[in-house]
């Protein structure tokens, strides 16, 4: 039976999983503890003592010391730096640096922060592989409801969940490696020293009121648990924030500066949002984070009961519809308001547009996360609506339209998609298209749909032609690269329009 001794931290540069009949301890030369707490040495055949850059030995022999190991039964292993030191250590080890190459970058903050958001934001925009720590743990160890099985096992070694996840970490050969749920500072310098990939720790925080309506929405699982959570972590993350690189707060991108010249420093591409930093590169997850979020909470048939009268800005779509005969009210109407005002508000996000109707845009005045949060939360009200005036399954199938319209047009952006000019163009255009297509259905026309959706077409048709001199708005669309409408393509507009009418006939021959 042999016991291997792990001198903190820098013993764990060395670390290996034990084998069968060997058993692991964590000596603190500072504290002088030794880890499992109320463990014994007692009764081993061997005992390895792990170190790294041994010089002169002394550290080795205070651990023989202190520890009281019997002398003829020590091993001294590491990697040795001087010629005396070569005679000191009995096994030899290779070089113990970290690798210059690669690098942890560590994400830690309440549930609701939005931590994972950037974790997962940044796994798929730079192509970074990605462990969640809370998912990884629920594979291989019994947690508990909220962490707290787990949690008294850490008391007693809290190197446990070190252990739990090296054998993934290690397999990951990519230069940057994102680990997102980190909860104390034992488990970051475990997994940092024994992989030996220095850590850059982002500490992740959210304004606590939105950040607990956010938990109370979402309904994950232990969320019934948050206040007995939050406590049991609690004095983890306070440490925590002693080895931060830096401090996020999601109510203020502009505190993702940091996190944002790091990744400049380490050669991925990086971009602003007018002035707001952004460490993606590429607007793709703000859509993703409003299209998962109105998807979850539409299957977790989450009842919204805020009223967002005030914010319900965009009428054009109620007064148009008027000059097409149909006057809409009651709850079609407040479905349509809160619909189109909520695609509005995204939209000026990934338009980049300060300005709405001669006044700052709505993410100018509340900021990016509270935004997408709001339109979030008017989009499944909208949805709610709808699906009790019996057209919920039509909401979503627009929803899906819209996204991965505006989707496309932000892959055209990044370089990702081609533009193949009117075709594109077309595909860019739905967003408008299927939007006024539900209004048909909406509004009790259905018939009208084929009517609608080339209303849609041309009325985006005469948006793009317009230009700068929209209400006000900055002309961001060349500079993003936005898939405009050209004169030229009059023609083939007309085209388009004319195969929609003929498609309509043929379904409603009576209405020709």
């Amino acid at each position: 039976m042999k016991a291997t001794v792990y001198v903190l931290f820098s013993g764990l540069k060395h670390y290996r999983p034990p084998k069968e009949g060997e058993t692991v301890f964590y000596w603190d030369p500072k504290k002088k503890l030794l880890y499992p707490l109320e463990s014994s040495l007692e009764g081993f055949s061997e005992y390895d003592v792990v170190d790294s850059n041994i010089t002169t030995g002394k550290s080795v022999e205070d651990v023989v010391r202190d520890l009281n190991l019997p002398r003829d039964k020590v091993k001294v292993c590491g990697n040795p730096l001087t010629r005396v030191a070569e005679k000191i250590v009995d096994e030899q080890f290779s070089n113990a640096n970290p690798d210059p190459e690669k690098i942890m970058l560590a994400f830690s903050g309440k549930p609701g922060s939005l931590k994972t958001f950037l974790a997962k934001g940044l796994a798929i925009s730079h192509g970074m592989p990605l462990l969640q720590v809370g998912k990884e743990l629920q594979k291989v160890a019994d947690v508990g409801k909220y962490g707290e099985v787990l949690a008294e096992k850490e008391k007693v070694n809290p190197f446990t969940v070190g252990e739990l996840l090296y054998p993934i970490l290690a397999e990951y050969d990519s230069r940057v490696v994102i680990v997102d749920g980190i909860k104390s500072p034992e488990t970051l310098f475990f997994l940092s020293y024994s992989t030996r990939r220095p850590f850059f720790l982002f500490i992740v925080e959210q304004d606590e009121m939105l950040r607990r309506k956010s938990i109370i929405l979402r309904s994950d699982p232990d969320d019934k648990y948050d206040v007995e959570r939050d406590r049991l972590f609690e004095s983890g993350l306070n440490r925590l924030r002693e080895h931060a690189y830096a401090i996020v707060d999601m109510s203020d991108w502009r505190t993702l500066q940091p996190l944002t010249h790091l990744l400049n420093l380490l050669g991925y591409r990086t971009g602003k949002i007018v002035d707001v930093p952004n460490p993606f590169g590429s607007k793709l997850p703000i859509l993703e984070l409003y299209k998962r979020n109105v998807m979850k909470l539409v299957a977790k048939k989450t009842v919204v009961e805020e009223d967002f009268s005030s914010q319900s800005f965009h009428r054009s779509y109620v007064e148009r519809l008027r000059e097409h005969g149909i006057n809409v009210s009651g709850e079609r109407e407040k479905a349509i308001l809160l619909a189109a005002s909520a695609f509005r508000i995204v939209d000026d996000i990934l338009d980049e547009n300060t300005v709405r109707n001669m006044s700052p845009a709505f993410w100018r005045v509340h900021g990016i996360t509270e935004s997408v949060y709001v339109a979030t939360l008017m989009t499944v009200k909208a949805y709610s609506i709808c699906d009790r005036l019996g057209v919920g399954k039509q909401f979503l199938e627009m929803f899906e339209k819209v996204v991965d319209a505006v989707e496309y047009e932000l892959l055209v952006e990044d370089g990702r998609e081609e533009n193949m000019g009117f075709d594109s163009w077309l595909r860019a255009a739905e967003r408008e298209a299927a939007f006024r297509e539900f209004l048909a259905t909406l509004a009790g026309c259905p018939e009208k749909g084929g009517e609608f959706r080339a209303w849609g077409l041309k009325a985006q048709a005469k948006d793009d032609l317009l230009g700068s001199t929209k209400g006000g708005r900055e002309d961001t669309e060349k500079k993003l690269n936005r898939i405009l409408f050209r004169p030229e393509w009059e023609p083939l507009l007309d085209q388009t329009i004319k195969s929609i009418t003929l498609s309509l006939s043929r379904e409603c021959p009576g209405n020709v």
